[in-house]
């Protein structure tokens, strides 16, 4: 996922949390995601960074991992 990848950087913390926030998945957005993977279960196989992107938001892990990092934030940049 990109988000583990995320760099925190202070000087933009603003533009940071704004990014963040409009990363952020509904509940649709979590089922449909759920859906696809169980309707195509062979892309485990034959696209499975895909899957894994869809195993991450339908799941919630993507969400969690935007709030991980917006704590980040208020936290190592006051």
């Amino acid at each position: 996922m990109d988000l583990d990848h995320f760099q925190i950087d202070c000087r933009i913390k603003e533009q940071q949390v704004r990014f963040l926030q409009s990363m952020r998945v509904n509940a649709d957005e979590r089922m449909n995601a759920g859906l696809l993977n169980i309707g195509m279960i062979w892309q485990r196989f034959t696209s499975p960074a895909q899957f894994q992107q869809r195993a991450d938001i339908g799941n919630g892990y993507s969400n969690w991992a935007i709030n991980q990092l917006l704590m980040r934030l208020a936290y190592d940049c006051p």
